[in-house]
């Protein structure tokens, strides 16, 4: 079985503090996270209605798209994300495909924001054990 998913809007919803605990506990200088912290959270946007700029206001979360930092940020949210993957692998609750008899087993794909899963498990199995594994996260 496979199930794809399609990562919609993952700029604009990563959690400023989820992007920090997860540099941290990937062994980022603690400089470097607030760098990182600062030049995410500098921004502010305006509404321009009839060519008036009314107002500002910060956002609380979520990077910028066409930002030069944004790609490598996705990059280590999506690590986090595989790194969850492998865990439920570890545990039993996810059973990858082998595509040949010698080849190591292949529970996930990732290109760009998209992520394709596999099991060896049938449908009821498989919603059953991704949820159990994600809940406890």
């Amino acid at each position: 079985m496979a199930i794809k998913l399609d990562m919609s809007k993952t700029f604009d919803h990563l959690e400023w503090p989820f992007i920090t605990a997860t540099l941290k506990a990937m062994g980022f200088h603690p400089h470097f996270i607030e760098l990182i912290q600062q030049c995410i959270e500098i921004v502010s946007y305006s509404v321009i209605v009839g060519g008036q700029t009314y107002g500002y206001f910060k956002p609380a979360r979520g990077i910028r798209q066409g930002d030069p930092l944004s790609p490598f940020l996705f990059v280590i949210a999506m690590e986090s994300f595989l790194q969850l993957l492998e865990h439920a692998r570890n545990q039993g609750f996810i059973h990858g495909v082998h595509i040949s008899r010698h080849s190591p087993s292949i529970s996930s794909l990732f290109f760009a924001d998209d992520v394709l899963l596999f099991s060896k498990e049938d449908e009821h199995h498989a919603c059953t054990n991704s949820s159990m594994s994600f809940c406890e996260v």
